[in-house]
């Protein structure tokens, strides 16, 4: 399986994405039949879509309303424009230039939001400012320019760049879990801006990418926004795969892990909370996705599945697997079969 094949995201997604587009008018069922999207997975919040699914729908939408801020400003952003701040930003020496002149392209060409760098000593802090959040409810432009600004800044250095915390001026959302995931670090909600905030030692780090690899970069978009970046080196990353790999044999404890990396488990446990999440929690993504997988992918009794993914007593699994997406392994399974296609 590859990265998109096997990790999913929540529903809530697909959900907020499609009820945009039926409010402009678009056919729903078309566009999540071509983005191979089942529609029973807007009935069940705890349902999960895979990632190059829930990539291609945001593609179509893009398409479909000529529009990269999907119609949740109040001017368009034309299709490519994301791309057309690339060719511009590539070229510089390094990140924190890039930043800046990406931030006064978008400057000049939109005035619904307003992208900012502020420096304090050994802090950056990348500031979004909104002048209509009214359109935004579900807060979809909110987190896929995050999203994008992170990814991008990453790919541009070549490396994952480690948040240290991330502020949101919004109550925290429904699927605020998804957080944990989509930007790694420390949440604050309810606070007087939006912002991502990280070491300032990133902007001086050299821009390594170039017009080439830039066109791979954006004809892989949007799935490599809502990616790690390849050379991810964050403890939740490691740890990830790590546990991918073990997962046919049983998974290890936490004990076992932080020794083969050379840290003890307080050390290990410390490394996590900062990154915003914890070992169990990384045990449980590793589980349900694998889960999913085969549920939807191969018709074998739920008692294997159980056993595949690290449970002896399927009674237990199945009880895991509800508090994971809502439903039994069971009702998951029927419910792809009566739709007749995968739901994830």
């Amino acid at each position: 399986m590859s990265a998109t094949e096997k990790y999913t995201t929540t529903n809530h997604y697909v959900t907020a994405l499609i009820s945009q587009a039926i409010k402009q008018g678009i056919d729903a069922n078309t566009l999540l039949r071509n983005a191979g999207i089942d529609p029973q997975i807007m009935t069940n919040p705890g349902d999960r879509v895979k990632t190059e699914n829930l990539a291609m729908l945001v593609q179509l939408m893009w398409n479909a309303m000529q529009d990269e801020n999907l119609m949740l400003s109040r001017v368009p952003c034309k299709p490519g424009t994301f791309y057309m701040m690339g060719k511009l930003t590539v070229h510089q020496a390094n990140l924190g230039k890039a930043l800046k002149l990406g931030f006064r392209f978008y400057d000049l060409i939109l005035d619904d939001y307003k992208l900012m760098l502020e420096e304090k000593g050994q802090i950056a802090v990348l500031r979004l400012e909104q002048k209509d959040q009214e359109k935004d409810l579900d807060h979809l432009l909110t987190e896929l320019i995050l999203l994008a600004w992170h990814r991008y800044s990453s790919w541009l250095i070549g490396e994952n760049m480690l948040l240290l915390n991330a502020t949101f001026n919004y109550s925290p959302p429904e699927h605020v879990d998804e957080y944990k995931y989509l930007f790694p670090t420390k949440h604050s909600f309810d606070q007087p801006s939006i912002s991502l905030c990280f070491h300032s030692g990133y902007l001086k780090r050299a821009v390594v990418q170039n017009e080439a690899s830039l066109k791979v970069f954006m004809s892989r978009c949007p799935v490599e926004l809502f990616l790690r970046h390849r050379t991810d080196d964050s403890m939740t990353k490691q740890i990830r795969l790590l546990l991918d790999k073990k997962l046919a044999n049983g998974l290890p404890d936490m004990v076992t892990v932080a020794n083969s990396l050379n840290m003890t488990k307080q050390t290990l446990r410390r490394k996590l909370q900062a990154e915003g999440t914890s070992f169990q929690q990384i045990k449980d993504w590793v589980r349900r996705d694998a889960a999913i997988y085969h549920l939807t992918q191969q018709a074998i009794p739920v008692s294997e599945v159980a056993q595949l993914v690290g449970f002896s007593d399927p009674g237990v699994f199945v009880r895991a697997f509800r508090s994971w997406t809502g439903v039994t392994p069971g009702e998951y399974r029927n419910g792809v079969k009566r739709a007749g296609v995968s739901r994830v």
